[in-house]
């Protein structure tokens, strides 16, 4: 029986188009069909900009008339008793950059693109090749990142940040390949390069910086040496944000980026044997180069943080600062809480550290993680020097107010301008857990109050914690607060204390959609327990009851 041809299965069975698409034809959701469908249509219509730019570069002329055409091309604008057949042009520069072209030779000032599409025609086979190529490129990506890389699939701005690196690299090279005078030495991909390495990571980064040189060198003619000049350069760049601690540190990068350029510049002028004063101009754009890609950076990478949601060790470092306004005004207002989350931050960071995980997010978000505090700093117990503000009203309305600190931070943390990473670790550092103590206590009430106890009732919202840092930090601020009401904090007990923790949150599932190993709770608990028996250490006690006070 011969196969079904897609218009058929729609035409006569359209439950079965339908299912295939898992959309029912009873409701049809346009937003959940595109929804599902997005990420190829972003695909599609990146390629198809793509072709769209490259258009002309994909354009041939006639074979028959190319060599008529060329050769008129070459006479208009040198004679051609100025042509030395020994003379070997610079395979990164346009053919207009020629120093003997007179000035007054219109056709002199066109880019080599405008010059060698002058009379052509499309080419669908270019065409066809060039979107099989992008094709091939964005499959894989695709394979790359779902192996390596699955969280760019998981965050859509991560995706858009991507298409729109490429996307822009290509629109500029474009730009400067048709301004008069600009060599193809002065394309900045090492820009692009480190705004990827920043944003996203240094392995994102290579990947696309070897396909933007490839689309590029193509661009500008399809040669080797131009994949190479844009490929070391790139690398350079990755290399060195890498080592950069602070946005003043990126101003370093210009250098290493120009050291690179100039490398291969000074080796294909060798090469090639350029005239030395051909080498010393190629020189100074290579080191303009490297500098335009440093000050690019600086200047895009607040606007790609803001745009897309993406944090930065810049602006972790920047937040970690305990002097921030919003450090400060937590430190004032309740100043046990500062000081707990100072603690919960010492430990996530260095848990962090032991299983891989990012330890600057780790610090950051715990100092942040409890700012909810600061509306009803009484009502918790880091704060309260008197006697408790629950003991005179209902479990379920200490519930309540335990649970709106979680909302209270969001909020907050919304309004100082914190980073969605951030927020979203505020919004899980609890999960769904349980709080036991008021839970318990409306179990004992029960029947005084004649009404029942429900878990639901007594729950954070949620949701779990979705990445290993906030998994790290809902421990540690169970931990830290627990090894408080410890009466005597011994190595033995705090040991006993962090297993018991580790293991109730494991069984009651609060771990279940992170990246948490069984391997990583174990080197966690190790970690909590020697920091924190360093923490709670022993003091040697004199006779009449005066301790001996410890060098710090």
């Amino acid at each position: 029986m011969p196969a079904l041809s897609i218009t058929t299965i729609i035409m006569k069975k359209p439950k079965v188009f339908w299912r295939y698409l898992k959309i029912s034809s009873h409701h049809f959701d346009v937003w959940a069909f595109l929804k599902r469908i997005h990420r190829y249509l972003l695909a599609l219509a990146l390629i198809g900009v793509l072709v769209i730019v490259f258009l002309p570069t994909l354009m041939h002329e006639d074979k028959e008339s190319s060599n008529i055409k060329r050769e008129e091309t070459v006479e208009a604008i040198l004679p051609s008793s100025d042509l030395d057949t020994g003379h070997l042009l610079s395979p990164l520069l346009d053919l207009h950059e020629i120093e003997e072209e007179p000035a007054d030779t219109p056709v002199a000032k066109k880019p080599a693109a405008t010059l060698q599409v002058a009379g052509a025609k499309p080419n669908l086979k270019s065409i066809l090749g060039f979107t099989l190529l992008l094709s091939c490129f964005i499959y894989l990506f695709t394979l790359y990142v779902r192996r390596y890389q699955p969280d760019i699939l998981d965050r859509e701005s991560r995706l858009m940040f991507v298409y729109l690196i490429v996307l822009t690299s290509i629109i500029t090279a474009k730009v400067i390949s048709f301004v008069p005078g600009l060599p193809n030495f002065f394309i900045p991909v090492a820009a692009f390069s480190m705004l990827v390495a920043i944003l996203l990571n240094e392995r994102v980064a290579l990947f696309l910086t070897l396909f933007i040189s490839l689309l590029i060198s193509i661009l500008v003619g399809g040669t080797v040496e131009a994949i190479v000049f844009y490929l070391g350069g790139g690398m350079a760049g990755i290399y060195a944000v890498a080592s950069a601690r602070t946005r003043s540190d990126l101003t370093k990068t210009g250098i290493v980026v120009s050291g690179a350029n100039l490398g291969i510049i000074i080796a294909y002028g060798l090469i090639y044997q350029y005239p030395y004063s051909r080498i010393g101009i190629d020189c100074l754009w290579g080191i303009g180069n490297g500098f335009l890609s440093a000050v690019l950076t600086i200047g895009i990478l607040p606007f790609m943080e803001r745009i897309f949601g993406l944090v930065t060790n810049f602006r972790l470092l920047e937040l970690a600062d305990l002097n921030t306004p919003l450090l400060k005004k937590l430190l004032i207002h309740a100043s046990g809480t500062h000081h707990h989350s100072i603690v919960v931050a010492n430990l996530a960071e260095t848990a962090a550290e032991e299983v891989g995980a990012n330890p600057l997010l780790a610090r950051v978000a715990a100092y942040y993680h409890d700012v909810g505090k600061i509306a009803k700093p009484e009502y918790f117990s880091e704060n309260q020097s008197e006697e408790s503000k629950h003991k005179d009203i209902k479990p379920s309305l200490s519930a309540s107010v335990l649970r709106s600190h979680v909302k209270e931070g969001v909020e907050i943390a919304k309004s100082h301008g914190l980073p969605q990473r951030i927020i979203d670790i505020i919004r899980q550092h609890h999960g769904t857990s349980v709080m036991a103590f008021f839970y318990h206590l409306a179990k004992e009430r029960q029947e005084e109050e004649k009404q029942p106890a429900n878990a639901s009732d007594f729950r954070y919202p949620g949701p779990k914690p979705q990445t290993r840092e906030a998994a790290i930090i809902m421990l540690a601020d169970a931990v830290e607060a627990t090894s408080r009401t410890l009466t005597k904090p011994t190595a033995l007990r705090l040991e006993e204390m962090v297993k018991r923790i580790i293991n109730d949150k494991f069984i009651s599932s609060e771990l279940d959609e992170c990246e948490l190993t069984l391997k990583d709770m174990t080197k966690i608990a190790a970690t909590f327990t020697r920091l924190l028996t360093g923490i709670y250490h022993s003091r040697v006690e004199y006779p009449g009851g005066e301790k001996k006070e410890e060098a710090a």
